[in-house]
């Protein structure tokens, strides 16, 4: 495992030892974070994907 994670990981562990209330704010931060890279990706993709459109009706 990459000892980044893994210092994330412990970091979680250690909040969770401590309270239910910590656990739930680092599972909701690691999803926001995923859910954000997502959002950015497809955003991409989309302009991406709008370029392609553009540029086939511009030789037609």
């Amino acid at each position: 495992m990459n000892t980044r994670y893994t210092e994330i990981f412990l970091f979680l562990s250690r909040l969770s030892l401590r309270s239910d209330k910590g656990f739930a704010m680092g599972f909701v931060l690691i999803v926001g974070v995923l859910m954000t890279a997502t959002g950015a990706v497809m955003l991409l993709r989309s302009a991406s994907e709008k370029e392609k459109v553009f540029l086939q009706k511009k030789h037609f």
